[in-house]
This record gives C-alpha cells, sequence and structure tokens, in this order.
C-alpha cells in the first residue's frame, strides 16, 4: 500500500477558494484569464456592462467572479487602494439568489448591501448621508411606523398627565381618604399605626408609579427621536431612491458591480421571473452588472425557446462561458495537491480521481479529501486500489477524444462541446460494462444510462450523427489501446515524453489553427526538442531557456519570457521559416555539450560560396551539414546533391595533414524504412576527408539516442 503526501496549504487554499493561491499556480486558463482583463478594461472605460457568466453546475462561475474581483473582495484594504490606479474605486455587491422572494426584499437587501460593501470599502464620505438614511431605513416598514406614532400621540397624553401631577406630594383628597379609612378604627394607638403604615404606603406607590410612567415616557421619546432619523422605508419609492443613490455614487467616481449569484440553483421558471424583476437594475447605466447562471440560459438561447425573452438574452452585452475543465487541465490541479511529485502511483491515483469527478474541479477535490487521513501529522492518503478502467479512459480521452473534437465538430458552441464531453463519459460507461470488441454501435442502449437531467441536453444539442461519431471513435480506440498497453512502448523515455506532450498539447491546440497539419507539426517539435534535452540531461523547460537565451542573444531572460511555456516558445520562434534554426541550435548545444569543444556556424568552407559549412570546429577539422525533413521522402534524392556540393567544396581546399571528418545528419520524425535504410552509416572517402551520413528519427527516442552515440563516437575517434 503506498501512501500519497498532500500539500496542506495548497488543499486549504482549494477548499477556501483562494483565487490567489489558484491563480499562482495556473488553475485559471486562457479564456478565464482573457474574460478578466476584458471585464476590467470595460469597468476601467466606464462602459456599462452587463455580463452574463454561465456554465455546468461546479465548474467554477462563482470562483472566476472572485478570480475577476480578488483584490476588491479582499479584505486587505492595501490590495484595494493598489488596484484604484488602475481600476479606481470599485464596490463589488453580491446578492445569493436562492434567498429571492419578491422584488420588493430583494430592493431592501441590494440597498443594505451596497450601503455595507461602500462603508467596508472606504468610499462612504460625507454626502453619503442620504445613502446611510436610506440603508436605515429598510430597517422600518411604513405600517410599523403608522403604528408608532398612534403610541406617540399616547406618550403626549402621558406626558401632559406628568406636568399635571406632583411626585410624592399629598393632594387634600388624599386627606380624606386617610380619615375615612381610621374613622373604622376604634383604639387610638391602632389609630397612630394604622395612619402611619397608611402615609407610608400611599407615598411609595405614588413615587413609584410616577418613575414608571418617567421611564415609559423616556422610551417613547427615544423611539420617536429614531424615526426621525430615519427615513421612512416605502416600497413604492425604493428603486427609485436606490437608481439615485446610485447617479450620485457614479458622481463621487464610485463605479458599482451587482453580482448576482447562484440562479443556476433554481429552476428555469423562477430563474427566468429573477431576471425578469430585476432587468431595471441590470440595465441601470450608472452600474454594471454580473449574472452567474446555469446552462439553463445557454440552452434558451441556443434552442431559440419561446421563453427566451424572459432570460433576456438581449439584455448582455458580453458573456462567459465556464466550460468543464478537461483531464490534462484537472491532472494539473491535481499535481499542485501531492508533495511527492514524481510517485508514479500518486499519478495513476490523480488520475482516476479525474474520471471520477466528469470535469468538476470541486467533485475532485472533494473525492481526493474523502480518501484522505491524517497520519502523522501529514495529510495522507493510502493507494490500496486503482480503477484500471478509468486509467484507460483517462489515457484515451486525453490523447485521442479532446483532440479529435477539434478536428471533427469545427466551429461549434462551448455548451455543445461541454455535452459531448459528458456523453463521452457514459459512452466509456457503457462499454466498460458491455465489452469493446465485436459489439454494435448501441445508441439507444447508451442513451439508458444518462440522467433525465443530462439526457435531455444530449438529445437537443447532439445529433445522432454527432453521437455516432463519437461512439465509433471510443470503441476503436478501446480496441486499440487494449492491443497496445502502455508497457509496448519502445522505452520508457517515449512514454514519459508522450505523457508530457498529452498534459502540454491538448491545451495548446485551442491556440493553433485547428487542422491536423499544424497540431502534428507542434507535436513533432516537442518530440525534437524534448529528445535533445533527454539527450543533454535536461528538462524541456531548461533547454526551452538555453534556446531563447540563444535566439535573444543574452544571458538573462526578462521574467515574462521565463515564465511562459513551451507553446508561447513554439509560436514565437518555432514556425516553418525557424524549424531549421532550432534545429542547428540543438545540435550545436549537443556538440558543445557532447565533444566540449569551441564551434563556429555558417561559415564558407574551402572558398566556395554555394556551401556554407552549418557548424566547423576550430581546426576546420569537424564539420557537420545538418538537415530536417517533416517526410523521409525527399531523403534520398536530397543527401546526392548535398555530397555533390560539400565535394565541390573541399576539391578547391589545399589537403591537410590529418584526417578532417564531415558528419551529414538528417533529422525526420518519420523512421527510416526500406526506401532509405543503406543511407544510414553510409561512409565516403575521398582524398582526406571523410563523409558519413546519420539518419535520426526524432519521434523514437530508443532510435534517437542510438544514432546520436553513433554520431559522437565518430567525431571523437
Amino acid at each position: 500500500m503506498e501512501k500519497i503526501i498532500l500539500d496542506k496549504d495548497i488543499v486549504k487554499a482549494l477548499c477556501n477558494n483562494d483565487v490567489e493561491v489558484m491563480a499562482q499556480n495556473k488553475m485559471f486558463g486562457l479564456q478565464q484569464q482573457s474574460a478578466k482583463v476584458f471585464i476590467r478594461n470595460m469597468i476601467a472605460n466606464e462602459i456599462p456592462l452587463r455580463v452574463l457568466v454561465s456554465g455546468f453546475r461546479g465548474t467554477g462561475k462563482s470562483c472566476f467572479v472572485n478570480y475577476v474581483f480578488d483584490k476588491e473582495l479582499s479584505k486587505n484594504r492595501e490590495k484595494r487602494k493598489a488596484e484604484e490606479d488602475s481600476i479606481g474605486k470599485l464596490v463589488v455587491v453580491r446578492f445569493n439568489t436562492a434567498k429571492y422572494t419578491e422584488y420588493k426584499y430583494f430592493l431592501r437587501k441590494i440597498i443594505r448591501e451596497l450601503y455595507l460593501a461602500t462603508k467596508d470599502a472606504g468610499y462612504l464620505e460625507n454626502n453619503n448621508a442620504s445613502l446611510e438614511r436610506l440603508y436605515l431605513s429598510t430597517f422600518y416598514d411604513v405600517k410599523e411606523v403608522s403604528e408608532e406614532i398612534l403610541s406617540n400621540t399616547r406618550t403626549d397624553a402621558l406626558e401632559k398627565y406628568l406636568e399635571k401631577s406632583n411626585e410624592g406630594q399629598f393632594k387634600l383628597e388624599d386627606f380624606v381618604d386617610i380619615a375615612f379609612i381610621i374613622g373604622f378604627v376604634r383604639d387610638f394607638h391602632l389609630r397612630l399605626v394604622a395612619l402611619f403604615l397608611i402615609i407610608i404606603s400611599k407615598f411609595t406607590l405614588k413615587v413609584q408609579a410616577g418613575r414608571n410612567l418617567r421611564q415609559s415616557l423616556e422610551s417613547k421619546k427615544q423611539n420617536s427621536l429614531s424615526l426621525k432619523k430615519e427615513t421612512l422605508y416605502d416600497d413604492e419609492i425604493a428603486e427609485y431612491l436606490l437608481f439615485d443613490e446610485l447617479e450620485k455614487l457614479k458622481k463621487q467616481e464610485v463605479k458599482v458591480v451587482f453580482v448576482i449569484d447562484e440562479l443556476d440553483k433554481l429552476d428555469e421558471e423562477t430563474s427566468a421571473k429573477i431576471v425578469k424583476d430585476i432587468k431595471p437594475l441590470i440595465l441601470n447605466e450608472n452600474s454594471n452588472s454580473i449574472l452567474v447562471a446555469g446552462v439553463n440560459f445557454e440552452k434558451q438561447i441556443l434552442l431559440e425557446d419561446s421563453h427566451m425573452d424572459e432570460y433576456g438574452s438581449s439584455l448582455f452585452n458580453y458573456r462567459v462561458y465556464i466550460r468543464f475543465a478537461q483531464p490534462h487541465e484537472m491532472l494539473e490541479i491535481t499535481k499542485a495537491m501531492v508533495c511527492n511529485k514524481e510517485n508514479k502511483t500518486a499519478l495513476e491515483y490523480m488520475k482516476s480521481q479525474v474520471i471520477e469527478a466528469r470535469g468538476v474541479k470541486r467533485a475532485l477535490i472533494n473525492n481526493i479529501l474523502a480518501d484522505a487521513s491524517f497520519i502523522d501529522g501529514e495529510l495522507t492518503i493510502q493507494v490500496d486500489d486503482i480503477s484500471k478502467e478509468n486509467i484507460e479512459q483517462f489515457e484515451i480521452y486525453d490523447s485521442q477524444m479532446s483532440d479529435y473534437f477539434y478536428k471533427e465538430f469545427r466551429n461549434i458552441n462551448d455548451i455543445i462541446m461541454d455535452v459531448l464531453f459528458q456523453y463521452c463519459f457514459w459512452v466509456f460507461r457503457y462499454y466498460e460494462q458491455n465489452g469493446a470488441s465485436n459489439v454494435e454501435y448501441d445508441e439507444n442502449a447508451i442513451v439508458t444510462l444518462i440522467p433525465e437531467s443530462d439526457k435531455d441536453l444530449v438529445e437537443k444539442l447532439l445529433d445522432t450523427d454527432k453521437r455516432l461519431k463519437i461512439i465509433k471513435r471510443i470503441v476503436q480506440k478501446k480496441i486499440e489501446y487494449q492491443n497496445r498497453k502502455l508497457s509496448n512502448y519502445d522505452s520508457e523515455e517515449d512514454e514519459k515524453i508522450t505523457e508530457e506532450f498529452n498534459q502540454l498539447g491538448k491545451s495548446s491546440s485551442l491556440s493553433l489553427d485547428k487542422t491536423a497539419d499544424d497540431f502534428k507539426d507542434f507535436e513533432d517539435t516537442y518530440w525534437l526538442v524534448a529528445s535533445f534535452a533527454m539527450e543533454l540531461g535536461l528538462s524541456v523547460d531548461e533547454l526551452k531557456t538555453q534556446l531563447m537565451q540563444r535566439f535573444y542573444k543574452t544571458e538573462e531572460l526578462n521574467t515574462f519570457d521565463k515564465d511562459e511555456g513551451f507553446l508561447y516558445f513554439y509560436n514565437t520562434y518555432l514556425n516553418d521559416k525557424k524549424i531549421y534554426a532550432l534545429v542547428e541550435q540543438l545540435v550545436l548545444l549537443w556538440y558543445e555539450q557532447k565533444l566540449n569543444n569551441k564551434v563556429y556556424c555558417n561559415f564558407p568552407i574551402g572558398g566556395v560560396g554555394n556551401w556554407r559549412a552549418d557548424i566547423f570546429d576550430a581546426d576546420n577539422q569537424i564539420i557537420i551539414e545538418i538537415k530536417y525533413y517533416k517526410s523521409i521522402g525527399y531523403i534520398s534524392n536530397s543527401l546526392v546533391r548535398t555530397k555533390e556540393r560539400i565535394l565541390g567544396g573541399i576539391q578547391t581546399k589545399q589537403p591537410t595533414n590529418s584526417k578532417r571528418k564531415i558528419a551529414i545528419i538528417v533529422l525526420s520524425p518519420e523512421k527510416i524504412d526500406n526506401r532509405i535504410k543503406d543511407h544510414n552509416l553510409e561512409e565516403d572517402e575521398i582524398g582526406n576527408c571523410m563523409i558519413k551520413t546519420f539518419l535520426v528519427c526524432t519521434r523514437n527516442y530508443k532510435m534517437f539516442h542510438s544514432m546520436m552515440q553513433e554520431l559522437e563516437n565518430y567525431l571523437k575517434e
């Protein structure tokens, strides 16, 4: 039983939706980063913004809003003040629609939240007294106040009574009452005692009654003062007063953003009613609004439902759809959570959990925590058994299906991509139960497994043709996978490069033109760099940094270039025109490390202008000619012409005493076949020159390493 140690700080941050830590660990994709920049720029430039943030439950919509306004929602006032330089004074007001009952109560809540948010941000200036009065008035209903006024009329009468009465003083009628009572007592001594007791009792009662009346009067006066301070709240004019306060705040250069959250937890009818009710607030020119909704909005708009207007499709001038996280994105989250990152069991376990979570980040974190316990103070997962079916599904989807979607189904809505993503999981589930070999494409049987909530979307957004294509693709890849287990890689290095590319390549393909050729070029280039990195004992990032330093001709890169990944490097430098320059620099780096010798590049050899050596040493005894071909079909004819040019240049040079070595290195992602195998390690000796050809496959590390070893031995002889 293996143990996986979790990073408690990262887990804590993820559970608390700490967007700062999440951003540091690159858990927000390019789409969300771009959306954040757009929203903040719109607000900074005072362009009224009405945003719809939608997506399936659990995809991180509320977390995205927190990410957009991370500084404003922070309790750290220094962060808020620092952000004012770029966006100005910004107040974020949130409302949870799960508490929505009626519009009039919604207005009360919004007024209170606006006041408190403005005060908390430190923007409640002296001339905001009207906002404070409006806030206080929300605690007093008109009906309640009318009863209080009636009570105050009684208070006036009581005050007049106390003014007329003298507390603790006896009047003539009091003595008449005492004489009448004493008249019934015959004994003189008893009369004196009775007289004393009656006087004391009557005096005490009068004093206490007077005090009680005065306390009641003071209380009534205090209530009266409160009523004078607060304006009476009236539902009929509350909206007008709120909009008036928003206009005042705008004049004070305070920008207000209303975030209406949790609409995805309500049914469609309730959601439509809320949007219809709060439409005036959404359209108010003195504020900005963000609605956080579910797929119900997108579905109604996409299907052009008759109730679409209720959802206010025309209200929004910007829409952000938060997609399900792709497997490689989910895996990156788990890598941030794990301390022992090199543990292969940890990687397999996390892949299995990624599949169980089905694209929902919150579910992924909860599932992992459900398996964790504290052992010796460490948050630990003890791994006993890992689902092989989940590992297979991860490998097939991550390496085959996501890329297939971009090639097969172009220009489709994000929600349809999410439904395709979810449909794949149900197809996998079906074939886990029934097997993928020799099985018919029973689409109807698969639909029966899908929950009713998902089935509606599948049937309406995916036509039969799309569903059948997905089923056939999955069945085909499952059979291929079962016939080619991971252990069948030619080497562990091939498996490692493939795995690394699967994590990088799928997210990177989003930024490429979505064609098979573009993706293959990107993949081939990655394999080329990764193979040289392994040969040099470096990571791809380390080698990328060295290459960028050479391209920039500087020893120190700026922070941006250091932090950017392989895709940035590829898009910036490694297009078709510069791939040859990359190959040349890779061979040059390899030569300098392996032979520890100073070399020169691109210099005429033998005085012949039509051939310039790619690499040669200081003594002009080692010369290297470099070629790179996407296809091996060109190699045979090219080699003949290359040798003719080299020999023509050599013949003009006077013979030297020592042997000159010339190496022709031909790199290609394709494997050597019968068409060119005779050229590999082919030797030509002319005078004092030895020419040897090395055919190097860059898509198979075992072959790559073997040929680079041959080249090294040849140059060192």
